[in-house]
């Protein structure tokens, strides 16, 4: 059966634990109004965002709250081995890097990395503890998102030109829009798995929007996979037969029109693949890594030890004298992060590092497809996590949006509701 799912009314808002939790959503957006610029911790040459603080302090929140309801005594559940992993990885992480001289900088890596993910844990037991509805959350985050969505697009153009000055990007000041349009092609992945929990008409609305706020960004990574999603979600469809000819004309009268002219007046970065810098900086820490010794290539340089990018951000607050978005490694120019999540754990933290980590999305799948059956609509939002993460280091440089990333993932995979029909 298919229902629609509204937002809570006023009179039952209070009450709605699933509402509340989905406007996690909008977590990483914080930073943009400086709410809360008090809580950055600043050290010598590397800092604590003010999202990550605040993440910390709800973690610390949410856990005894968890404790509260259960008296401390440990919530009797199935165990999920993604999680488990998860703590041994940053167990791990945190263990070999003591061997490595930590300073103020591995605190401040280690952390952006390691509170989102123990975040998104906390949340997730919560949810459990308290039996809570995960596909409602997902699917009133998906709404909520898209109000904020409409209401920056709005703002954009209003304020930017947006969609009137082609050089304008959709930039959120929460990510940046490149990162921005990623998350939005991640919450197009899990909208189309959650497509019967919504009217037809909803749906197709929030999809529209989505679509929209990809273009706006103008993030060529994420508008790919939004078109791909578009064309797999419409060939699934089952057609009338006044649909079949209404495709036929339209197919028809598209053919005539020289697509190829639009996309670039109007969407040139879509048609643009060419990135040299990063694709020769990929190399260059190809080179790094496999000329490093076997004890580098296990265990990486240390958390912090290799690329500078916690210096460089500060330097563009005026901290330091460091400009430029390239240092000198092995007599290569490499930038200050590598646009790349795999390689910064590669890097930084070795092969072990990695394999643990693809061992916890693995997990992921694992328990989602012992729930479902598996199809090529609901393994995309596992598919674009990694793909994503190959075209920037999310979960090093975006605590805010790697907890939004961690906690779906998690509440997706342990979704067992029939998501098609």
């Amino acid at each position: 059966m298919s229902y629609e799912l509204r937002i809570p009314s006023k009179m039952r808002i209070r009450s709605n634990k699933e509402f509340w939790i989905s406007l996690i959503i909008l977590i990483p957006y914080f930073d943009f109004y400086s709410i809360i610029g008090w809580m950055e911790v600043y050290f010598k040459e590397s800092y604590l965002r003010s999202v990550v603080s605040l993440l910390l302090v709800l973690t610390v929140v949410v856990w005894l709250s968890i404790g509260i309801k259960t008296r401390f005594v440990r919530h009797r559940d199935e165990r999920n081995a993604a999680l488990g992993t998860l703590v041994i990885l940053l167990v791990y992480m945190l263990v070999v890097n003591l061997f490595k001289e930590p300073d103020s900088t591995f605190f401040s890596v280690f952390m952006w990395f390691a509170i989102p993910a123990c975040f998104a844990m906390s949340i997730y037991q919560y949810c459990k503890v308290y039996s809570l509805r995960i596909d409602k959350i997902i699917t009133y985050s998906l709404q909520v998102f898209s109000v904020y969505l409409l209401v920056l697009i709005f703002i954009n153009i209003v304020k930017n030109k947006l969609f009137i000055d082609m050089s304008v990007r959709m930039d959120p000041r929460g990510g940046g829009a490149v990162i921005f349009g990623y998350t939005i092609a991640f919450l197009f992945s899990l909208l189309i798995n959650y497509k019967y929990f919504f009217s037809i008409k909803k749906y197709y609305f929030l999809m529209i929007v989505f679509t929209i706020g990809v273009i706006a960004t103008q993030s060529r990574g994420a508008m790919w996979p939004v078109a791909l999603l578009w064309i797999i979600s419409f060939l699934r469809k089952k057609f009338k037969l006044w649909e079949i000819f209404l495709i036929m004309f339209v197919f028809v009268a598209a053919v005539s029109i020289d697509w190829m002219s639009i996309l670039k007046e109007y969407l040139p970065r879509f048609l643009n693949n060419h990135d040299e810098a990063r694709s020769i900086n990929l190399g260059y820490l190809t080179l790094i890594f496999f000329n490093s010794d076997t004890l580098t290539k296990l265990f990486g340089y240390g958390i912090g030890k290799f690329f500078p990018y916690q210096r460089w951000i500060m330097s563009m607050m005026n901290v330091t004298a460091q400009k430029s978005n390239l240092f000198n490694s092995n007599g290569y120019s490499i930038l200050v992060q590598p646009h790349n999540s795999f390689f910064y754990m590669l890097i930084e933290g070795g092969i072990i590092v990695v394999i643990l980590f693809l061992l916890i999305l693995f997990l992921l799948i694992i328990r989602k497809y012992k729930k479902v059956s598996i199809s090529i609509i609901n393994i995309m939002p596992f598919l674009l996590c990694l793909v994503l993460n190959n075209l920037d280091s999310i979960f090093f440089v975006e605590p805010g949006v790697a907890a939004v990333f961690w906690l779906l993932l998690f509440l997706y995979s342990d979704d067992c509701e029939k998501l098609e029909q």
